[in-house]
């Protein structure tokens, strides 16, 4: 379970120090701001990443408060929690379904309905826009992260009729195409475009779990496409195995 992880990251990390170098950790500049004589920087980095990455920060801040942590810590991390933008509720209807009696129905009858009520509670929180799952949130994961780091680009989401690309850095004008994968092959890339535009200018891949969370995100230039693109049959369609070339190629934005 991710709180199981949540708890073992935030130990290997430090309370007090996750608490203290919250902004830091969260825009990746951990290793650039702490000036403290202490080891495993990267390391706490690393699993910091984690926590932001999968929108776990306001679980990790409640987790420091009912720690052993000085009451001192504990009132910045409430500050913290304060300041954090919280989601609407669930929807009356999910709420209900959560209490359900199952005495008067079958265990797969009420798993088929708790599904059904997750999935229309996922829509309304636009963390997914149609049936796939995994590339949904994969977009969302993506979205998310880059938007609260001040130092990554700040991202839109695009309709689901571009084909080309998900998400747009309006600033620039750059393009990403997200590809989220829960073994180590993408989904296919239709390549539709007659010149030298590929339709997007980044591609994006992102490793879910088996709990639907991040494990590995990587950043690809669409100049080295050609290089790690595998075509699928005889047809103008293409994928990408997310191997050692891949990531030799890309920039390791997680993992």
């Amino acid at each position: 379970m991710y709180t199981q992880k949540l708890e073992k990251y935030l130990e290997s990390i430090g309370k007090s120090m996750f608490i203290k170098y919250f902004e830091s950790f969260k825009n990746n500049t951990f290793l650039e701001d702490c000036k403290e004589n202490i080891s495993s920087k990267k390391m706490r980095q690393k699993f910091a990443n984690f926590i932001f990455v999968n929108n776990l920060e306001l679980d990790a801040l409640d987790i420091c408060i009912n720690a052993n942590i000085s009451e001192t810590d504990k009132s910045s991390a409430q500050k913290l929690i304060e300041n954090l933008k919280y989601d609407e509720p669930f929807s009356d209807d999910f709420r209900l379904l959560l209490q359900y009696n199952t005495q008067n129905q079958s265990k797969e009858e009420y798993l088929l309905k708790l599904l059904s009520g997750v999935y229309q509670e996922l829509r309304k929180s636009n963390m997914i826009r149609g049936k796939n799952i995994v590339g949904d949130l994969a977009e969302y994961y993506v979205l998310s992260y880059f938007n609260k780091n001040i130092n990554l680009p700040n991202l839109t989401m695009e309709t689901q009729s571009n084909r080309g690309y998900d998400l747009l850095d309006q600033e620039s004008g750059k393009r990403y195409q997200v590809k989220g994968i829960t073994q180590k092959r993408t989904s296919n890339f239709h390549l539709e475009n007659s010149d030298d535009d590929l339709g997007f200018d980044y591609i994006v891949i992102v490793k879910l779990d088996v709990d639907f969370l991040v494990e590995e995100m990587y950043l690809l230039d669409a100049k080295d496409f050609d290089k790690v693109k595998k075509q699928r049959g005889s047809s103008n369609t293409y994928y990408i195995n997310f191997n050692k070339r891949f990531k030799d190629l890309a920039k390791k934005i997680i993992g």
